[in-house]
C-alpha cells in the first residue's frame, strides 16, 4: 500500500527522514526477525504437539480394539464349549456334594444313571458346565467368566451392578456391551454379549417358559488391562521420542534460517548507511516488499501445516464422545489451530494477497487493536489518542481492510506532522437524514470513525484532488499517489463515504461513515456443523501434500462420496484416456509439480464434459489469475475445516448438478 499522500500534498511537506545510524537500523530490523522466527516456533510446536496427540488417540484407540477383540476371543471360546455340551445333550458327572442331581432336570427320564460297575450318575447342563468351569478360573488371575442373567436359577449366577444394567441394555436389543471399570480392584475391560435359547436349550429350559430366540441373559467376561497397559507405555515412549527428535531438527532449522536471515538484513543495513535519503526511501519500500513475500510464504506453509491439524481434530471433536477425559486436550488444540488460522489470515492481508470476510465490528475495538502498531510506525513526538468504545455501532466490515485504512491514514498523519503533534482517532454514532446528500448515503444510521491530527493541512486545490489515483505533490520515491485513493475504495466497497475537512497550518480531519448493522461485534469458534451436505459422486483428488491429502480424502470418504488419488498431476491424466472410469468432480490443489491445477482441470474436462472442479491453495491470491481459474472454480483456501469442505465440493457439484439432499 502507499505511503501517505493528503497533507504531504502541500508545499512545506515534511522534509526526507535523517540517515539511521547502524545500531539503530540494526535494532529496527531484529525484532521483525526475531517475531517471525518465534512464529515458526509457535506453529511448528503446535503442529508436533496436534501429530503426537492425534498418534496417542489412535494407539489408545488401536490398543482398546486388540483388548476388545482378545474378549470377544474369551467369549466366543467359551460359547463353542456350551454349544457342544448342548448338542450332546449335556454331559454325567458323579454324584458329589458340588455335583448334585439337578432338580431343574428331573422331568428328564434319563438325568440320573447306575454305570455297570455301580458309580452314580447325574445328568449336567452346559450352564451349569460352563458355570463350574468359570468357579474354578475365578481361583487365579487372569481373564474372568460369568454366566449371569436377570431371573437366574442359581445364586451364583446373580448379576452384580454393572451386569444387571448391561443386562438391561441387552434386554432392550443391544447384542453386546463394553466399557472399562475397576473390577477387584484393577482396571479391566468388562465385555457382555447376549446368547439366546437355541433348540438343544429347550431340552432343560422349555419348562421355564423359555422359547426358542428368547434372551436367556449373557456371559460377560473381566478382562485385566494391566499386561495391555504395559504394551501401551512402551509404545508410548519412542513415539514421543521421536517426535521430539523431529521438533529439535525442525527448530534447528528455524532458528539457523531465522539467523541467517537477520544477519543478512544487518550486511545490507550495513551497505545502505552512506546513501542518500531517497535511495533509502527505495531500499525500504523493497524490504517491506520482501517482508510482504516472506509473509506469504509463510503463511502458505502454515497453513498446509494447520490443514490436517484443523481437520483432523475437528473429526475427533465430532467422534469423542461429551464425557470423554480427552476431548477437553482435543478442543485446544482445534482452538489453537482456529487461532492460527486466523494468525495466517492477518498475515495475508498485511500483504494484500488474502480474499477477507465481512463480519460484525466494533470501530473503536479495531482502532484500539491497531494502538501497538500505530505507535511504532508513528514515532516517539507523536501522541495517539484512541477514544474509547462509546455508542458506536457495529458495522459489517472486513477487518483486515479496516486496518488498512487505519494505516494508511495514520501514515498521511504522520508526515504531516515532522516535528511532532497529536493524532486522535474517535469512533461515534451519527444519523444521515435527506439533507446529507453530499455524502451521497441513503439515510439512516452509521458509524463514524474520525482521525484527526494537527499536522500541516491542505489548501483548497489540494483538497478538491486527494482521491485522484497518482495525484501527488511528494517528492521521488515519497509517495505514488495511491494512498487516499486506496482508502476511498475500500470505503466505498463497504458501501461507507469518506469526507475529508483540513486547512492550511490547522490540521487535517477525516471522517469515515459505514452503514450500521443489527449484528453484534465480536468473533467465537464457528460451532461444528452437524448437518453436512453429503453426496455419492466420484471426486479425483489431487494434493502433493501427503497430510492435507489424507484429510481431504477421508473427509470426503467418510460424507459418502467415491474418492479415488492421485499423487501428481501426471497420475492424474490417466482420468482423460479413453476407457478411464467415470469421474464427477476433480478436487486439485493450484500449484504443482509438472502441470498447475487450472491445467490439469483443463485437460481433463476436455475428457470428461461437465467435471465440477473445487481448486484448494494455500498460496498467496496475486499468484492466481483469474482467468486461469474461471469464476465458478473460487479456490477453497488452506487451512479449512470438514465443514467447509463439505460444502465447497457440494456448491461445485450442484453447480453442474441437481443440489443434493443434506443428510
Amino acid at each position: 500500500m502507499s505511503e501517505g499522500d493528503r497533507s504531504s500534498c502541500d508545499a512545506r511537506a515534511a522534509a526526507p527522514l535523517p540517515p539511521l545510524t547502524g545500531a539503530a537500523r540494526v535494532s529496527a530490523h531484529r525484532l521483525p526477525v526475531n517475531s517471525y522466527t518465534a512464529l515458526a516456533l509457535l506453529m511448528w510446536t503446535a503442529a508436533l504437539a496436534g501429530s503426537l496427540t492425534w498418534n496417542l488417540h489412535r494407539q489408545r484407540s488401536a490398543m482398546h480394539d486388540l483388548v476388545l477383540h482378545t474378549a470377544r476371543a474369551y467369549f466366543d471360546k467359551d460359547l463353542v464349549y456350551r454349544r457342544w455340551g448342548a448338542r450332546h445333550g449335556g454331559v454325567y458327572v458323579p454324584i458329589a456334594p458340588n455335583t448334585p442331581p439337578n432338580p431343574h432336570l428331573s422331568g428328564l427320564p434319563d438325568r440320573d444313571l447306575t454305570t455297570t460297575t455301580g458309580k452314580q450318575l447325574t445328568l449336567m447342563n452346559p450352564a451349569y458346565m460352563v458355570r463350574q468351569a468359570y468357579e474354578i478360573a475365578a481361583e487365579t488371575p487372569g481373564v474372568q467368566g460369568h454366566l449371569t442373567s436377570l431371573r437366574p436359577l442359581r445364586p451364583e449366577n446373580r448379576p452384580d451392578d454393572w451386569e444387571r444394567s448391561a443386562l438391561e441394555r441387552l434386554a432392550r436389543g443391544e447384542e453386546q456391551f463394553d466399557s472399562i471399570e475397576s473390577f477387584r480392584g484393577e482396571p479391566h475391560l468388562r465385555f457382555i454379549r447376549r446368547f439366546l435359547v437355541e433348540e438343544s436349550c429347550l431340552k432343560c429350559h422349555a419348562s421355564q417358559g423359555y422359547r426358542l430366540g428368547d434372551v436367556r441373559g449373557g456371559i460377560s467376561v473381566s478382562l485385566p488391562l494391566a499386561p495391555f497397559l504395559v504394551i501401551q507405555r512402551r509404545q508410548t515412549w519412542p513415539l514421543a521420542a521421536a517426535h521430539g527428535g523431529i521438533w529439535l531438527l525442525g527448530a534447528a532449522a528455524i532458528v539457523t534460517a531465522g539467523r541467517r536471515f537477520g544477519q543478512w538484513l544487518r550486511e545490507r543495513e550495513g551497505e545502505e548507511q552512506e546513501r542518500r535519503s531517497l535511495e533509502q526511501q527505495l531500499h525500504h519500500a523493497q524490504r517491506i516488499d520482501s517482508v510482504g513475500r516472506l509473509t506469504g510464504g509463510i503463511a502458505h506453509d502454515l497453513n498446509n501445516l494447520l490443514s490436517p491439524i484443523l481437520g483432523f481434530s475437528s473429526i475427533v471433536l465430532e467422534e469423542l464422545p461429551p464425557e470423554d477425559p480427552h476431548r477437553s486436550d482435543v478442543v485446544e488444540i482445534h482452538q489453537a489451530a482456529q487461532r492460527a488460522r486466523e494468525l495466517t489470515h492477518r498475515l495475508l492481508a498485511f500483504s494484500r494477497k488474502q480474499e477477507l470476510k465481512a463480519e460484525p465490528l466494533d470501530l473503536a475495538r479495531v482502532a484500539e487493536g491497531m494502538r501497538k502498531m500505530l505507535l511504532a510506525m508513528l514515532g516517539e513526538d507523536v501522541e495517539l489518542i484512541v477514544e474509547p468504545p462509546g455508542t458506536a455501532p457495529p458495522v459489517l466490515a472486513d477487518r483486515a481492510q479496516l486496518e488498512l485504512v487505519l494505516l494508511n491514514l495514520a501514515i498521511n498523519a504522520r508526515d504531516a506532522m515532522p516535528r511532532g503533534g497529536t493524532l486522535r482517532i474517535a469512533a461515534r454514532e451519527e444519523w444521515l437524514d435527506e439533507r446529507s446528500g453530499a455524502l451521497e448515503l441513503p439515510p439512516g444510521r452509521y458509524a463514524a470513525l474520525v482521525l484527526s491530527d494537527t499536522g500541516t493541512g491542505m489548501d483548497e486545490q489540494t483538497l478538491d484532488r486527494v482521491f485522484e489515483p497518482f495525484f501527488t505533490t511528494k517528492s521521488l520515491g515519497k509517495g505514488t499517489g495511491l494512498g487516499l485513493p486506496t482508502v476511498h475504495g475500500i470505503v466505498k466497497q463497504h458501501g461507507g463515504a469518506i469526507e475529508v475537512k483540513s486547512a492550511l497550518g490547522r490540521g487535517t480531519a477525516v471522517r469515515l461513515l459505514f452503514p450500521a448493522t443489527d449484528g453484534t461485534a465480536g468473533r467465537s469458534l464457528p460451532a461444528t456443523d452437524d448437518r453436512l451436505p453429503r453426496g455419492s459422486e466420484t471426486v479425483l483428488v489431487v494434493e502433493d501434500d501427503p497430510a492435507v491429502n489424507r484429510f481431504v480424502c477421508k473427509v470426503l470418504a467418510d460424507l459418502g462420496y467415491q474418492v479415488v488419488e492421485a499423487c501428481d498431476p501426471n497420475d492424474a491424466l490417466r482420468y482423460a484416456e479413453p476407457g478411464a472410469p467415470r469421474l464427477d468432480a476433480l478436487v486439485s490443489d493450484v500449484i504443482m509439480p509438472h502441470l498447475t491445477g487450472p491445467e490439469l482441470a483443463t485437460r481433463l474436462a476436455g475428457a470428461r464434459p461437465g467435471l465440477a472442479v473445487l481448486f484448494i491453495s494455500g498460496n498467496p491470491r496475486d499468484e492466481l489469475r483469474p482467468d486461469s481459474i474461471g469464476p465458478a472454480n473460487a479456490p477453497l483456501w488452506k487451512p479449512f475445516t470438514r465443514g467447509e469442505l463439505a460444502r465447497a465440493i457440494r456448491r461445485a457439484i450442484d453447480s453442474t448438478r441437481a443440489p443434493a439432499v443434506e443428510g
